[in-house]
Order: structure tokens, then C-alpha cells, then sequence
């Protein structure tokens, strides 16, 4: 009979594991092969050595304003995602470019806030990238819950795309926020790393619900 449990359990088990698997590959894309800037120097050097001038440039506008047509993402990555409710693709990075408002990319690095948590999107070859729309922070809401104060929002985005970067800096406001470059961005890879935030009110995770992309295609 013990026998018998055992090798129920370790079926069990294994059955869970590759459920699991299964069900993380449905949500994933391919992930990114790039180097981060952050493995070679810290934010506070990333913020003091890229400060955008000449046509490493930008414009920050209220509400959603893109530029060029909508770009589709062909991979994504991240230096961490939070995992809830026992769901490993809860809060991937697929989930920030899902265009669903109500899912999110949330860092789980180590204690705090966030600050060098990162995300990464890859793009077809040849695809100018001229606008992003962004809605930062965690927009969802369950039961009358609205989780947009209590989670920490972005406050300052390192952007980087090859050798062009840029220091983002957003208003705490519940809307959405366009960048528009004064020259688009060519490189296959953006990274978006996580410099400084406005804190939650209940919790220290970080998020940022959709990144859209606009621009023109190889």
C-alpha cells in the first residue's frame, strides 16, 4: 500500500510540473538575446552618464498620441517576473504588450522596490521604432480593489536601444503617457529598466501594464 502512494504521488507530481510547463509555453514568446547596459555600470551611473541630447531625443506627451503604425513584438524577456496564484505566466512580460489593461509585467527581485528589475522586447529586423505608448503602474481592479496606489509605479524609465539611451521621467498620474523620438529607434531590442518609483501604499512590486509600439515596419 505504501509503495503503491509513493509512486501515485511522484506521477502526481511529475503530471504538475509538465502541466505547468505546458501552460507557461502557451503565454511565452521567444526570449531576447541582448546585453543589458546594467551589467556593465549601476543605475546611478546609467542616469548620470545618458542624459538624451541632440537626436537622442524625445517628446513626453500626455494621453495616447503615437506616431507610425502599430508594431508587433516577436520576443520578450525580463530580469524577473512575480508569480501569484501558483500561475508562472501570471505576470510575464508577454503580459505588458497583450493590449489588456487588466494583466501586467510585476518584477520579484530581490526586497524593495524594483530599482534594476528590467524588461526587454525584440522586433522584426528593419522595424523603426518612431512612439511608445505606455500605462505604468498596475491598472487592474478586482472586488472593488483598485491596485493602481497600492502597487509602486514606475517614476523614472532608463531606456535603451543599441547605443542610444534615454532617462524617462513620468508623472503620477492614473493615464496614459507617449514617447515620441525625434529620430526612431532601428535596433531589434529595446530594454526598459526600472530607475526610480513612486511608492504603493500595501505593496513594493512594480509594474507596468502595457507598452504599445508604434512606428514602421522593414
Amino acid at each position: 500500500m505504501v509503495k503503491r502512494y509513493s509512486f501515485l504521488a511522484v506521477f502526481l507530481f511529475i503530471l504538475d510540473i509538465a502541466l505547468g510547463i505546458y501552460l507557461t509555453s502557451q503565454y511565452l514568446m521567444p526570449s531576447v538575446t541582448t546585453k543589458h547596459r546594467l551589467d556593465t555600470m549601476s543605475v546611478a551611473e546609467w542616469i548620470g552618464a545618458e542624459i538624451p541630447s541632440g537626436t537622442d531625443a524625445f517628446t513626453l506627451k500626455q494621453g495616447e498620441n503615437p506616431t507610425g503604425d502599430f508594431l508587433s513584438v516577436t520576443g520578450a524577456d525580463a530580469s524577473s517576473s512575480l508569480i501569484q496564484h501558483n500561475d508562472p505566466a501570471s505576470n510575464v512580460p508577454e503580459k505588458a504588450v497583450d493590449g489588456d489593461l487588466s494583466t501586467s509585467w510585476q518584477e520579484d527581485g530581490e526586497d524593495g522596490p524594483g530599482i534594476g528589475e528590467w524588461i526587454c522586447y525584440s522586433f522584426g529586423e528593419g522595424t523603426r521604432v518612431e512612439s511608445i505608448v505606455m500605462h505604468l503602474g498596475v491598472w487592474s481592479e478586482a472586488n472593488g480593489t483598485v491596485y493602481y496606489y497600492l502597487d509602486n509605479r514606475p517614476k523614472t524609465l532608463l531606456i535603451d536601444a543599441g547605443d542610444r539611451h534615454f532617462s524617462v521621467e513620468i508623472p503620477d498620474e492614473k493615464q496614459a503617457w507617449t514617447i515620441v523620438f525625434d529620430e526612431p529607434l532601428q535596433e531589434d531590442a529595446i530594454i526598459f529598466t526600472i530607475a526610480d518609483v513612486y511608492a504603493g501604499s500595501s505593496y513594493d512590486d512594480t509594474g507596468i501594464s502595457e507598452l504599445a509600439f508604434y512606428g514602421r515596419n522593414g
